[in-house]
């Protein structure tokens, strides 16, 4: 709700006006106000506060070059129950229309500003229409106060007044058509329902738009929490075979396989260690022999088959439902192509500045894909597509549920509904309603959602897409 977004381009033009030290005494206003009255809020009544509020809000500093405009100022009960018990909130709300009423707009100013105040900052906006000569601004704190300045005044009045008119006349005809809209449906509901006794789908029609997302969530890059700092493997570490250093001495390699030990080209149990040692290990594990003709050996290949069974053969899923192969030490994984032949991919969480459960967790905790860096959602869909599949399904119904729990809250949705709601979510991991909500609710506490890979169930995905199918047929749009 800063200036630049209730004024537009309007403001670009006005700030020119304004000087270093206007700006300070300007910035500081609200919170003199604030200091004035030293009476508690919070012991208030909701209507008292507004009264209160409203108080303070009249004393605010208005800029003479915005005598002649009309200011229509929309405070919603919720923002005055934020501002009532969070005097910060109150003071960073003072502090913008103060910011607001003391730009000079010189000799043009708007027909109209109007201000949308609500319970975050992120819901505050406002805009202006029309434009019109300040015959009565001077650059000065007098105005002119001629008979053909108040003429355009009054003139300007009956303008404001029929713009408002012909808005309220707009949103009654949209709410007719909306209520008629809705008694087709309950009336077709009905119809439905007698037709079909043993129908379970009576729901609420619900459509998230793109409004809805951008209002809660915003555009700007907002990726999340790190809740693993490092990728995790196919095994705990204390699960690990490992090797002593004893085991490794006893094992003679050619002289020929030297060369091998000035090349790193493989990770082994989270660490670079040298293509000699690599083969060292797999011959001491008994995984590989060494081949009888050295003159035949080629040391590359000798090199890549000792990864072959220490790393790659040992490779498995981390999550039941994925085809993805994780090595020993999630250095690693392993992706099948179109054509069926086996991909590797190295992980590098230190270069990425993320894991790929950090990444997963971001896309389930229902934010949008927009709202992560694309670098991130790149390389996860790269090295694990299946988990990048499987945490967007998560997140979008995490959302989907966000949505309709705000909706509940709002009144607009019962509880019989929420409940239902909630147990459609909870059909993706096996879960009822109330655990459901549970588990949800540690996890939106923590920021934390990785619990809800292992508890995704394919099957239950599955039948949650067959009831969507059904809840369009019948109306209920989520």
């Amino acid at each position: 709700m800063d200036v630049g977004s209730v004024y537009g381009s309007y403001y670009e033009t006005a700030k020119s006006y304004m000087g270093l030290r206007k700006e300070e005494k300007q910035a500081g206003f609200a919170e003199k106000v604030t200091d004035k009255s030293q009476v508690s809020s919070e012991d208030m009544t909701l209507e008292k506060y507004k009264e209160y509020f409203n108080e303070k809000m009249s004393g605010l500093y208005i800029h003479p070059s915005q005598r002649g405009m009309n200011w229509v100022i929309d405070i919603t009960d919720a923002a005055y129950k934020r501002m009532q018990s969070d005097p910060e909130y109150e003071k960073k709300i003072l502090d913008a229309l103060a910011k607001n009423k003391a730009v000079d707009f010189g000799g043009n100013i708007p027909v109209v500003a109007y201000t949308h105040i609500d319970d975050t900052y992120e819901k505050c906006y406002g805009y202006t229409q029309g434009m019109k000569e300040n015959d009565g601004y001077s650059g000065s704190s007098s105005a002119k106060g001629t008979d053909a300045g108040r003429q355009k005044k009054a003139r300007q009045k009956e303008l404001l007044e029929e713009y408002l008119e012909n808005r309220a006349q707009a949103k009654k005809q949209q709410l007719e058509m909306l209520n008629k809209k809705i008694a087709k449906m309950e009336l077709e509901r009905s119809r439905q329902t007698t037709r079909n006794q043993r129908s379970l789908f009576q729901f609420a029609h619900v459509t998230i738009t793109e409004h809805m997302v951008n209002a809660k969530y915003g555009t700007k890059i907002t990726n999340g929490p790190r809740v693993q700092m490092q990728t995790a493997g196919s095994k705990k570490k204390e699960d690990w075979t490992e090797v002593s250093k004893e085991q490794l001495v006893e094992v003679k390699l050619p002289a020929s396989f030297d060369k091998l030990k000035e090349q790193n080209s493989y990770f082994y149990h989270g660490e670079n260690i040298s293509d000699y040692e690599l083969v060292q290990t797999a011959v001491a594990l008994g995984k590989m022999e060494l081949p009888t003709d050295e003159k035949k050996c080629i040391l590359d290949r000798v090199a890549m088959d000792a990864f072959e069974v220490l790393v790659r053969d040992q490779a498995a899923p981390k999550n039941s439902w994925s085809n993805t192969l994780y090595s020993e030490d999630g250095k690693y994984t392993f992706t099948k192509t179109e054509s069926g032949r086996w991909q590797m991919h190295l992980i590098d969480d230190a270069a990425i500045g993320a894991s790929l459960e950090d990444i997963a967790n971001w896309m389930m905790s229902g934010t949008p894909n927009r709202n992560i860096e694309t670098r991130y959602l790149n390389y996860l869909h790269t090295v694990d597509p299946d988990l990048y599949n499987v945490a967007m399904r998560i997140g979008s119904e995490v959302r989907s549920y966000g949505f309709m729990e705000d909706l509940h809250q709002q009144g607009v949705l019962s509880d019989s509904q929420n409940q239902y709601d909630m147990s459609l979510l909870g059909m993706l991991f096996g879960k009822d309603a109330d655990s459901m909500r549970m588990i949800l609710n540690g996890c939106k506490e923590s920021g934390n959602f990785l619990e809800l890979l292992d508890l995704y169930s394919p099957d239950g995905a599955k039948s949650l897409d067959k009831l969507r199918e059904q809840q369009y047929k019948h109306g209920g749009i989520v």
